[in-house]
């Protein structure tokens, strides 16, 4: 309100209440946090960044589809009679039962790329890195946002989630140096767990799942002046 009592929308974008004559904010719209406490805070939209993710996503995904017809639609067979030879090595083909006692390899309906190294030891690893970024992004995420939270905790908020005021100013600094450090910490023991885990996949895949060197055969012991397969 101004001398004449007149009510004025609050300059400030995304804010519901004014802080009055000392300027800012007291307390944004819903969706919505404080930058800051301070009178040149402002109100900052928490699902901006969401939806332009999303948006994104949903372009990169359409282009991609795009892409792949465009492609399909140009692209021809180099090489017709490989569906023929095919269908006749299907007819030719033995069915084998893998789920036997004693046989090494895994039967069809009981396989899991993710966790088991059906095609090798590459596709396992590739997994758990995904799983790792995953859970790497989630764990900064929320120390990013305990970090956002601590200047409110110090003063109080009184915004869409009143916090509590559970920090004295005089500990702020302190607080966040330990948070800048545990987080760094915390990432640097996820990534060594990551790896150490990927090692000890690697070194279970080579010591016990069967592989075609374990029934290979070594021939030595054949003259150096053998050139020929006759001579050999």
């Amino acid at each position: 309100q101004d001398n004449a009592q007149v009510c004025h929308a609050c300059p400030i974008v995304g804010c519901e209440t004014c802080a009055g004559e000392s300027g800012g904010c007291e307390a944004c719209l819903i969706f919505h946090i404080r930058s800051s406490s301070e009178a040149d805070g402002q109100c900052l939209f928490l699902y901006g960044a969401f939806f332009a993710a999303a948006a994104l996503f949903g372009l990169c995904f359409l282009l991609l589809g795009m892409l792949r017809f465009c492609c399909l639609g140009l692209s021809s067979a180099r090489a017709p009679g490989v569906l023929r030879e095919v269908l006749a090595h299907r007819r030719r083909a033995k069915v084998h039962d893998y789920s036997l006692p004693g046989n090494p390899f895994y039967s069809y309906d009981d396989t899991s790329v993710r966790r088991q190294s059906i095609s090798g030891v590459a596709p396992l690893l590739y997994f758990r890195f995904v799983a790792f970024l995953v859970l790497l992004c989630f764990v900064i995420f929320l120390l990013l946002l305990v970090g956002l939270l601590l200047p409110q905790l110090s003063e109080g908020d009184k915004g869409v989630v009143p916090l509590p005021k559970a920090l004295p100013k005089k500990n702020l600094g302190a607080a966040e140096t330990g948070h800048a450090i545990a987080l760094y910490v915390l990432c640097i023991i996820i990534v060594v767990h990551w790896m150490t885990n990927q090692n000890r996949t690697v070194k279970h895949d080579v010591e016990e799942e069967p592989h075609l060197r374990n029934y290979a055969l070594v021939a030595e012991g054949f003259p150096k002046s053998a050139r020929s397969p006759h001579e050999v």
